[in-house]
């Protein structure tokens, strides 16, 4: 089996020669420069060195367009204010790095919205370069290839509006909420029309960051007010499309959202982070059609030793027979995690999978 085929079957809970054998979310920057300093060569990339397979997104621009003018607004001794090409002004570090803090989102009230939406409309510009010989030489591919919805149906507006102002637009301003989903799932599906009519997209990846320690940023109920009707408009599309893979990329304990997300017609889900109580063996005895991707402590592979081993044991050996499963690390690999614990925990998953 090539990459592909091996991926399409594990999803769809067909025989397989062996799992796929990936890091489905990739290293962090931090980790990488860690690595060269410890013996990675300066030019190879990571999933060549170990051996590793690779899923590939096609790039179809969704962000405002054109996107906003970055400029200093406000400059002081060791920071500066920033107007960014995504609408929000951000206080930076002059030296050093430090998570921008963000003074204020592109959107706040209906009147921002409708004039941000200006910005969302589609155009050939948004789609691969190239595009008529990039489809075609997509034909040929034999690794799996998706489409990314970089801000889903809680995403986008936590990314206008912030978790805070986005709390309270629910309760302040459920009409421009019910107007920016709609709005977005019709923008959305318009830009990729043209893409799934043309190539055999494997799978779709949503974001949806909504979930964090201790639960969900949201209730049910006002998951199924707010975002169930679009949710199922949207993978109903897809669906009717050709796409039978539809994977939410949500952190932290998602617990109460995996049912959800079923309701609404997702297909699978990643990464289930440990640390927040994520067992994905438990998770596959609940829901046992349910695809899964990740699942392995970042933590116990940077202890190293037999903390590696007994991960692999616990985690990957019991769902080896299961389908619709891909071990890979429960978030980015961190910088916490050194090349020789890497190194020893491929190799152990390698031999657990039969590689």
């Amino acid at each position: 089996m090539n990459s592909r085929q091996r991926f399409l079957a594990a999803m769809r809970f067909e025989k397989v020669d062996r799992l796929p054998l990936t890091e489905f979310l990739g290293f962090d920057e931090a980790t990488v420069r860690r690595w060269r300093s410890e013996g990675l060569p300066a030019e190879q990339d990571p999933f060549e060195f170990f051996g590793l397979e690779r899923c590939h997104m096609l790039p179809v621009v969704l962000e405002h367009f054109p996107p906003f003018k970055r400029e200093v607004i406000e400059e002081g001794e060791d920071y500066v204010v920033v107007v960014t090409e995504t609408g929000r002004i951000e206080k930076l570090k002059k030296q050093g790095y430090m998570v921008p803090q963000v003074l204020k989102y592109p959107v706040s009230t209906p009147a921002e919205w409708y004039q941000y939406k200006q910005g969302l409309t589609f155009s050939e510009q948004r789609l691969p370069a190239d595009w008529p010989r990039t489809a075609k030489r997509l034909e040929e591919r034999d690794y799996p290839l998706y489409l990314y919805m970089r801000g889903g149906f809680y995403g986008q507006p936590r990314t206008l509006l912030g978790d805070e102002h986005l709390c309270l637009a629910f309760y302040d301003y459920p009409e421009m909420i019910d107007d920016m989903l709609g709005f977005w799932t019709d923008f959305v599906m318009e830009c990729w029309t043209p893409v799934l009519k043309t190539v055999d997209i494997d799978f779709v990846i949503i974001w949806e960051d909504m979930s964090y320690r201790g639960g969900s940023m949201i209730s049910p109920s006002m998951f199924r007010r707010f975002i169930t009707p679009h949710l199922q408009r949207f993978t109903k599309f897809l669906k009717d499309m050709g796409v039978d893979i539809i994977l939410v990329d949500t952190d932290g304990d998602c617990t109460e959202l995996i049912p959800l997300f079923i309701e609404g017609g997702v297909t699978g889900m990643f990464p289930f982070e440990v640390q927040c109580g994520m067992d994905v063996v438990e998770v596959a005895k609940q829901y046992p059609d349910l695809q899964i991707i990740g699942g392995i402590d970042k933590t116990a592979v940077a202890r190293g030793g037999a903390d590696i081993k007994g991960e692999i044991e616990k985690r990957v050996v019991p769902l080896l027979d299961r389908g619709g499963f891909i071990p890979s690390f429960d978030h980015l690999v961190p910088p916490t995690v050194s090349l020789a614990n890497y190194a020893e925990y491929v190799d152990q998953l390698r031999s657990a999978l039969g590689c």
